[in-house]
């Protein structure tokens, strides 16, 4: 598989793995980037494993037609089970819901073992899986952000030391690396987060109810914005 093959959400993921790592691809579906991993040679081998048989057929399918069933083993299982077996140091988890990943990091401790790297990709829930992060123990190394299909998905790449860390409530929603970094595909992204929180205060306050932390994290997101435009 070429890298012009694999979208810009999985390049993406890629590019925050190590070189000569071993990988485990938890939920891979496709296994398109599992044989990405090996074809260009950023991995020598790894695990492609989800919980329905359908994901581990269609895997099966990719990793047989790339010839590479010696160097990718295909595992139907539910979240990190059996992970330690393979001796995995790249751990990616992509296209779930935020708090689905952070129960499937919190389900076992083969994350905190010195050396692993995990990687994420959120579609919802992106501030509570930081703050679980943050909270147990894992530093949030990289961040990114990538635009596939006309949609901004965000990439958290994280590694377990021990040491508890807090980020401010906008930080948690758009990534305290991804605002270090800036750029136009950030700003790009807190003009959209900025929409987006600003109709859920106008909802909040319609029906009466609290909105102090939104109406917080809305006014730091429009001060981001401006200084984007000066």
């Amino acid at each position: 598989m070429k890298e012009t093959g694999l979208d810009p959400r999985l390049l993406a993921a890629a590019s925050l793995g190590r070189n000569g790592k071993v990988f485990a691809d938890i939920g891979t579906d496709h296994a398109y980037l599992p044989v990405y991993l090996v074809e260009s040679g950023r991995s020598p081998r790894g695990t492609a494993s989800d919980i329905a048989r359908g994901p581990c057929e269609r895997a099966e399918r990719t990793v047989k037609t790339a010839g590479l069933s010696d160097r990718i083993a295909v595992r139907r299982r539910p979240g990190l089970d059996g992970v330690e077996d393979t001796g995995a140091e790249d751990i990616y988890v992509l296209g779930m819901g935020g708090e689905m990943i952070a129960g499937i990091i919190g389900g076992s401790e083969y994350p905190k073992t010195a050396g692993i790297r995990l990687i994420m990709q959120p579609m919802t829930k992106q501030p509570e899986l930081r703050s679980f992060l943050l909270s147990g123990g894992y530093r949030i190394a990289d961040e990114t952000l990538v635009r596939s299909s006309g949609r901004i998905y965000q990439l958290i790449c994280a590694e377990y030391d021990g040491i508890a860390r807090e980020w401010t409530d906008t930080e948690l929603v758009l990534g305290k690396i991804n605002a270090e970094k800036g750029g136009e595909l950030f700003y790009d992204f807190a003009a959209a987060t900025c929409r987006r929180c600003e109709r859920i205060v106008r909802g909040l306050v319609a029906g009466g109810r609290e909105c102090g932390k939104e109406a917080s994290i809305l006014k730091e997101l429009r001060v981001i914005i401006r200084k984007s435009r000066e």
